[in-house]
């Protein structure tokens, strides 16, 4: 990432690194340092599920989590995310980068906290993009900085027309880390490499069933949700593996 951005511009320059260092504790530091790339990837989830429906907070955490299971899935190192995610029960991925983004872009304008109303719940408070916010979105979008980030945020929220946010946020909560979490109801770093062997093994056997490079991750992704749906289904009836060192439901036996 270049750092000779413009005083003012929307990534400041200076960003930082995680290096998973098995710590939980640091998922939580140095937030600010991170602020460019948690930006980006807090307004493109805003902005692109937005088309659908404006996505709660617990949303764009998911989604951008998502976004980081696909670059892992195309054979990046959960370091190379730029950011750390912590699972904090009730199974939510939470990351404080993202979260001091999304905070930001609400202070700046380029995003507004609106409420709709839900006749279940009395409703919720959804994050808005701005017109200002969508024109400085498509602005870095276009920079070829972004697009590897741009590639993966777009197959996750794309699964999202497929389904739907909270169906996908459901099924993700079945993720191995996410789902450890919420067994132990512990805080737990996520996609440190000494806990991330199941997802490893399931990405695996993905690849191996749909075969080769896709240059759409809309596909593999929509199948993993898939596969983390089958797992819940089968939890449910009690017929689910419970040690985290089993095999995950064959993928070439659901449907994306």
């Amino acid at each position: 990432m270049p750092n000779n951005e413009p005083e003012g511009a929307l990534f400041p320059a200076g960003e930082g690194e995680y290096v998973d260092s098995s710590d939980p504790h640091e998922s939580w530091l140095g937030f600010r340092e991170l602020a460019s790339v948690a930006t980006f990837d807090a307004l493109t989830v805003m902005t692109l599920l937005g088309e659908l429906d404006a996505p709660t907070n617990a949303d764009i955490h998911a989604f951008c989590y998502l976004g980081c299971l696909m670059s892992i899935y195309d054979g990046r190192p959960a370091s190379d995310w730029g950011y750390a995610f912590s699972a904090v029960p009730p199974t939510l991925p939470f990351s404080p980068a993202v979260q001091g983004a999304a905070d930001e872009l609400l202070q700046r304008g380029l995003v507004e906290r609106i409420h709709k109303a839900d006749s279940l719940n009395g409703g919720d408070r959804r994050l808005f993009v701005t017109d200002e916010g969508r024109d400085e979105w498509e602005f870095f979008a276009s920079l070829s900085a972004f697009e590897p980030r741009l590639r993966y945020l777009r197959a996750a929220t794309a699964t999202a027309r497929l389904r739907s946010v909270p169906a996908v946020a459901n099924a993700l909560t079945n993720e191995p880390g996410l789902a450890q979490a919420s067994k132990s109801q512990t805080v737990q770093m996520l996609l440190r490499e000494i806990s991330s062997k199941p997802l490893y093994e399931q990405f695996l056997l993905i690849e191996s069933v749909l075969g080769g490079e896709h240059s759409n991750l809309v596909v593999p992704a929509s199948v993993y949700l898939r596969v983390l749906e089958e797992q819940t289904r089968l939890e449910a009836e009690g017929d689910a593996p419970t040690g985290s060192d089993d095999a995950p439901p064959d993928p070439r036996g659901v449907n994306s």
